[in-house]
């Protein structure tokens, strides 16, 4: 299987989700554990739309040197029981 079908597929319906926010009042809903880094309620992952985002900003944060890989592998693990893959 490629795997960069996946990736641009992941990266294509990120953009288009990246534009809708999600409102104050849905996040103050959210349980804790539905983040992915639930100690500082960041990285929402509970539901497709918000797990694939999660995953695109973390990756995006640990380029920039804004989470440690261990947060980064937190989130992912996360979002990914969210999406149901182990990628």
């Amino acid at each position: 299987m490629d795997t960069r079908i996946g990736r641009e597929a992941l990266i294509s319906d990120s953009k288009k989700l990246a534009q809708q926010k999600m409102s104050q009042r849905t996040r103050k809903s959210l349980k804790t554990s539905e983040y992915g880094l639930p100690n500082q309620e960041k990285y929402p992952v509970n539901d497709r739309k918000h797990a694939i985002l999660a995953k695109g900003y973390a990756k995006k944060e640990l380029n920039l040197g804004n989470l440690s890989q261990g947060q980064y592998k937190q989130i992912v693990a996360k979002a990914n029981k969210k999406l149901g893959s182990n990628s």
